[in-house]
């Protein structure tokens, strides 16, 4: 995942503590929405897997996270396909890059 902190506190008009602070809010967010989408895809619940990927999607947007926008489009895709195994594969990704993400600030 390709994080420019500096140049999205530029584009912003705020400090890089800033955008550490609004991407930490994002990450917890996440975590949180992940814990819908984990129990939505134990109890094959897409209505709630749609909810959370699209709520990521948003925040992922509003900070400028293309990668994290793209999977989250792919969950959206999966949800309304109600394809269990690729929302589990996908989800997997997602995790992964959050990790990343977390890391990174």
């Amino acid at each position: 995942m390709s994080l420019d902190i500096n140049n999205l506190a530029s584009e912003f008009g705020c400090t890089v503590e800033d955008i550490k602070e609004l991407i930490g809010s994002f990450i917890q967010e996440s975590k949180d929405m992940f814990e819908v989408i984990i129990l939505s895809l134990e109890g094959n619940d897409y209505e709630s897997i749609n909810m959370g990927a699209e709520s990521i999607k948003i925040g992922a947007q509003n900070l400028q996270l293309s990668d994290m926008q793209k999977i989250a489009d792919e969950m959206l895709s999966c949800a309304v396909a109600q394809d269990k195994e690729r929302c589990s594969e996908t989800f997997a990704t997602m995790q992964a890059l959050l990790s990343e993400l977390e890391k990174a600030i």
